[in-house]
């Protein structure tokens, strides 16, 4: 899927660079790829470890009563 995805960005890309047109259905899949690469990427962003003071959230309260 990773390759196919890269693959098909590449050849868009390539053919809008040299002055051609894409066609719909590359124009949308490599549109489509790219938001999921975007989302997949700041959700792991945002769900990174960066320290203390952020939720765990493994279900638990953490009072410590």
């Amino acid at each position: 899927m990773k390759g196919m995805a890269l693959r098909t960005i590449g050849t868009t890309v390539v053919e809008r660079v040299t002055g051609g047109q894409p066609g719909r259905g590359r124009a949308m899949a490599a549109a489509v790829f790219t938001g999921a690469a975007a989302a997949a990427a700041t959700y792991k962003l945002l769900r990174s470890g960066g320290g203390d003071g952020g939720d765990d959230d493994d279900g638990e309260d953490d009072d410590d009563e």
